[in-house]
C-alpha cells in the first residue's frame, strides 16, 4: 500500500512516526505538480482539510466540496478531475483538519491506516 501525502500540520513527524509503525507502506509526500495518474487507479491521501473537527476517512470524492482543500491547494479538485476523466478509479482521503494536535492527529490516522490495511481486525 502507499500513501500520497499532500499537506499535513507536523508532517515530518507524523510520517517518521507512521513510518516507524507501518514499514511496508509507503508514504510518498506530493505535490500537485506531480502525475497522479501514474501514482495508480486506486489512491489513497492524506490532506488537510477546513471544516473537520476529526481526522476522517473521505471514500467519496465527489461528494467532497473543494472549498474545504486549504487555500492554494487544488488537491480536491484535481482528484475529482482525474476521477472524472477516467485516469484514476477511486480515492479514500484522509482528512486532517487544519488545527489539530500532533499526538491526536497521529492516533487518529494510525487507526484509519490499520483499518484500511486490514492490521487492526
Amino acid at each position: 500500500m502507499e500513501i500520497l501525502v499532500f499537506g499535513l500540520a507536523n508532517e515530518d513527524s507524523i510520517l517518521q512516526r507512521l513510518r516507524k509503525r507501518f514499514p511496508s507502506v509507503g508514504f510518498k509526500k506530493c505535490d500537485l505538480t506531480q502525475e497522479l495518474e501514474n501514482e495508480g487507479r486506486r489512491l489513497i491521501v492524506i490532506d488537510t482539510l477546513k471544516g473537520l473537527d476529526h481526522v476522517s476517512l473521505l471514500d467519496d470524492i465527489g461528494n467532497v466540496s473543494p472549498a474545504r482543500a486549504l487555500d492554494g491547494s487544488g488537491t480536491i479538485m484535481t482528484l475529482r478531475i482525474l476521477m472524472r476523466i477516467g485516469s484514476i478509479e477511486s480515492v479514500k482521503v484522509i482528512g486532517v483538519p487544519e488545527v489539530y494536535p500532533e499526538d491526536r492527529a497521529y492516533e487518529e490516522i494510525l487507526a484509519i491506516i490499520e483499518n484500511l490495511s486490514g492490521a487492526g481486525s
